[in-house]
């Protein structure tokens, strides 16, 4: 995972190798970090991600037939 933006020092926009973007947060987990640092996974208390990105997927594996990405 690499971060995309900070939030606060709490709080990031992080994306994963997919290319999936989540919302984490973690005691001091956006603290001096810069777009394009590794995350540090141990710190992550919770992850977040857009329900539009899910939503879009399934209906995207409906309409082609093919099974969803996870």
């Amino acid at each position: 995972m690499r971060y995309l933006k900070n939030f606060n020092n709490n709080a990031a926009l992080v994306e994963d190798d997919s290319g999936k973007e989540y919302v984490i947060i973690g005691n001091g987990i956006g603290f001096g970090k810069h777009p394009g640092d590794l995350v540090d996974e141990r710190k992550i208390e919770r992850r977040f991600v857009h329900l539009i990105q899910i939503r879009l997927k399934l209906k995207n594996s409906k309409i082609s037939g093919r099974k969803p990405l996870k």
